[in-house]
């Protein structure tokens, strides 16, 4: 729910009201989800199929765990290789820099105490 929020600009609320619904087969908030489908089961459906042309994974409307499971499936389409790139390096420069033993204000990042 949060990466929705995060990568999307919902509304944590209408996200959760949202999850809510679909776990009693209510899809009229999926819009909340701002995903580019409107609120029904239809539309649920098609986001499931999109999800499915992805992953490869096959996901039934009648099974929360999957609607939960098809989300973030389908939000990946949005993560290009340039991002994912992009966070890696990310990663990998917080990984050297927490090997160096740098005494920054921001060793709190690498687990260490900062100095007095």
């Amino acid at each position: 729910m949060s990466d929705n929020a995060n990568k999307m600009g919902s509304d944590i609320e209408s996200i959760k009201n949202a999850y809510s619904g679909f776990a009693k087969a209510n899809y009229t908030m999926l819009d909340n989800l701002k995903l580019g489908y409107g609120g029904t089961k239809e539309e649920m459906q098609r986001l499931l199929d999109d999800a499915t042309k992805i992953s490869g994974v096959k996901y039934d409307i009648s099974q929360y765990g999957d609607i939960v499971d098809a989300i973030p499936s389908y939000r990946r389409k949005w993560e290009s290789p340039e991002r994912q790139q992009k966070a890696a390096t990310t990663i990998q420069r917080v990984n050297r820099f927490c090997e160096s033993g740098v005494d920054e204000p921001t060793d709190r990042t690498c687990g260490r105490k900062r100095r007095s």
